[in-house]
C-alpha cells in the first residue's frame, strides 16, 4: 500500500483488482483453472527463500501505519459505487425472502425459488428418492430447466405410478422393461407474462431400466446418467432421459425413458461419437 494515502487506489480500482483474482482463483483464466494457478503460486514460495528478507521496509508507510487515526481518513471517492453495488444485491435479495415472492414470476412461494405454480405436484420438495446424490441431480436439472424458453428436466416418478410393466431385455449391468408411464412427462408452456402453465398430462409408453445392484449407486453410475442428461440435452437424436423411480422390492434404481431401440449409453455414444461436439467429447 502506498504510504501516501493520495496516490492509493480507489474504491472502484480496489473491487476491479478484487474481481480479477476471484475470477483467476476461482474460474479460467489464460488457460489455467483456479487450482493450477495456486499450486504455481505454492511452487513459487518454495522457490523463494524469504521473500521478507529480499525487501526493505517502507519506513514511510509504517510511520503511516503508526500515526494513522480514524480522523486522516481522506475523503471517500467514488465508494457509492460500491455501496450501490452492495445495496443493489441486498435489496434484491430482501425482496424476494420479506415479502415471499417466486423469484421467477413473482407469485408467492411455497419453496425457495419456485411459488405454487411453478411447483405443481411437488416437483421439487415432498419426494425423496432415498438417495442424497439422486436427489439434487434431479432437483437441479428442475432448477435449470427455468433458464430455457422449452424446459427439458428430469422428474422423480412414484413407482405405482407405471403399470404394465414387462421385461424386454437383460444385460450384464442392467434389465430392460417396457411400462406405461400413467401421468407422462410433465410438461409446461411459457406464456407471454413470464409465467408458466402445466399443460394436461399424457399416458405415455416408457422403457424401464433397472440397474443392477444399485441400491447404494455408485459414482461411476451417476457420473454416466449425468454425461447422458447432458447428452440428451444436446442432441436430439438421442432417446429422451425422463427421469427416474425405484423398485419398491428390490430398492434398485430404474431410469425411465423413451420406449425406442438404441441401445444402452455405450452404444449410443460409439454410434453417434461424430456428431458429439468436441467439447462434449472432452466432458
Amino acid at each position: 500500500m502506498n504510504a501516501n494515502s493520495i496516490e492509493r487506489p480507489t474504491a472502484d480500482e480496489l473491487y476491479q483488482v478484487v474481481n480479477l483474482w476471484n475470477d483467476i482463483l476461482n474460474g479460467k483464466v489464460l488457460g489455467y483453472v483456479g487450482k493450477e494457478i495456486k499450486v504455481m503460486f505454492e511452487d513459487a514460495d518454495k522457490e523463494i527463500p524469504n521473500i521478507s528478507t529480499l525487501y526493505e521496509k517502507n519506513p514511510d508507510a509504517e510511520l503511516t501505519c503508526q500515526e494513522f487515526t480514524f480522523s486522516d481518513f481522506p475523503k471517500p471517492v467514488n465508494s457509492s459505487i460500491i455501496t450501490s453495488y452492495i445495496d443493489e444485491i441486498y435489496n434484491e435479495e430482501d425482496n424476494q425472502i420479506d415479502n415471499k415472492i417466486c423469484f421467477y414470476c413473482n407469485n408467492p412461494f411455497t419453496e425457495k425459488l419456485w411459488c405454487k405454480e411453478c411447483d405443481p405436484y411437488c416437483m421439487i420438495e415432498g419426494w425423496t428418492s432415498g438417495n442424497l446424490n439422486i436427489d439434487k441431480f434431479i432437483k437441479d436439472s428442475i432448477y435449470n430447466a427455468r433458464q430455457k424458453l422449452n424446459p427439458e428436466f428430469l422428474e422423480w416418478v412414484p413407482f405405482d405410478r407405471l403399470i404394465n410393466i414387462e421385461q424386454i431385455g437383460k444385460g450384464g449391468f442392467a434389465k430392460v422393461y417396457s411400462a406405461t408411464w400413467i401421468d407422462g412427462k410433465s410438461k409446461y408452456k411459457n406464456l407471454s407474462d413470464g409465467s408458466w402453465k402445466k399443460l394436461e398430462p399424457e399416458s405415455t409408453k416408457v422403457a424401464l431400466k433397472k440397474l443392477n445392484g444399485s441400491q447404494n449407486i455408485s459414482a461411476e453410475y451417476l457420473n454416466e446418467l449425468k454425461i447422458y442428461w447432458d447428452i440428451c440435452l444436446n442432441y436430439e437424436s438421442y432417446l429422451t432421459f425422463y427421469g427416474m423411480t425405484k423398485d419398491p422390492e428390490t430398492k434398485e434404481f430404474m431410469i425411465i425413458m423413451d420406449f425406442a431401440d438404441g441401445g444402452n449409453l455405450r452404444n449410443i455414444v460409439l454410434h453417434n461419437f461424430k456428431n458429439i461436439s468436441w467439447k462434449d467429447k472432452i466432458n
